[in-house]
């Protein structure tokens, strides 16, 4: 089933980027979310925000984190809580 998807960069900071995503089918919203997501570099790991918009040779700016960013980054803090105990434990 073919569908059109719109990708939406909301914000970032000096790692990630938060984009929002929508799925579309006949003008309609059949399914949307977020995620943050980085640009990786052959064999070297990710590269920054800065190193991604030069790539692209478009001039970096500093953002302010967009409501979603926050929201990930506090989700991110709760969920790592468990994972460094569980980690400790071992």
């Amino acid at each position: 089933e073919r569908f059109e998807m719109i990708s939406h960069i909301e914000s970032w900071d000096d790692k990630d980027f938060y984009m929002t995503q929508k799925f579309m089918k006949d003008g309609h919203i059949i399914a949307e979310g977020s995620i943050k997501g980085r640009f990786k570099r052959r064999g070297k790991g990710s590269s920054t925000t800065p190193e991604t918009f030069a790539a692209m040779n478009i001039p970096y700016e500093e953002q302010k984190l967009s409501d979603l960013a926050k929201s990930q980054k506090q989700i991110e803090k709760l969920l790592a809580v468990p994972l460094k105990e569980k980690e400790q434990s071992k």
